[in-house]
């Protein structure tokens, strides 16, 4: 037999090695164990008529129900999903089976490190608000609202506002009115940069091609009603653009 010839001969599965290797396993678990495609053990399940887990075997979700009252006073509902190594949708069913009021925020935990201590990993180590919450076993929430008490981190509203005037700007240098204002500049500085005066185009020495941009004089935001006033603008090449902001 040739190469091409084994390589298409069909598998045969029979129904006691699927329903071994499918038992208490999902269908990727299975096919590979069997050495074939979740297609092919599909196919050849529905031959068989072996019905897949969705409408058979369950894995046991029982819950004490004890338990599960004493570990929510201390941990959220994925926490304890994850220490009893089960899915959170049976955690939030056997919550709703024992009648247990659900919170609308994580468990309450005590968090008030000083100041000088949260400004040392935050800001002089440069440490993230989720490897802080780590550090100390707690939520990213619960860091975030002391750094903002610690007056180290921006509120709610400021991050709303600073997110705000990100897309008013991003809307602003897409809109026609931008478009309008680069042309006009452009064309004023003879489409060439203010600073080396290098033109548009192919370079004749490095054969690369040379863009040309937009620069405010007065930054925008400082002077907002200078935005698309023709005489703030200058016209300048990559590197230049890029020294001027530094």
């Amino acid at each position: 037999m040739s190469c091409t010839e084994s390589s298409r001969t069909k598998i045969i599965l029979t129904k006691k090695e699927i329903e071994d290797a499918y038992g208490k396993r999902n269908l990727d678990e299975a096919s590979e164990i069997l050495g074939v495609s979740v297609v092919t053990l599909r196919k050849r399940m529905a031959e068989l008529g072996i019905q897949s887990h969705s409408n058979g075997w369950r894995p046991n979700t029982h819950i004490d129900k004890e338990l599960l009252e004493n570990m929510y006073q201390e941990y959220s509902v994925p926490e304890i999903a994850k220490m009893l190594v089960v899915n959170m949708k049976t955690v939030y069913a056997r919550t709703r089976e024992y009648g247990i009021e659900l919170r609308r925020q994580g468990p309450v935990r005590s968090f008030s490190p000083s100041p000088d201590e949260l400004k040392s990993l935050y800001k002089d180590k440069g440490m993230s608000m989720k490897a802080i919450a780590k550090h100390y076993g707690v939520g990213e929430t619960v860091v975030f609202k002391r750094l903002s008490e610690c007056g180290l981190a921006k509120t709610l509203d400021e991050r709303k506002a600073s997110k705000e005037r990100v897309l008013a700007d991003k809307k602003a240098r897409l809109s026609y009115s931008n478009k309008a204002w680069r042309k006009a500049v452009l064309e004023s500085d003879g489409y060439k940069c203010k600073k080396c005066g290098v033109e548009a185009g192919l370079c004749e020495h490095c054969q690369q091609r040379i863009f040309l941009q937009t620069h405010h004089i007065k930054a925008v935001k400082k002077y907002p009603e200078l935005r698309y006033v023709v005489s703030n603008g200058i016209t300048l090449c990559r590197s230049c653009h890029a020294n001027e902001h530094r």
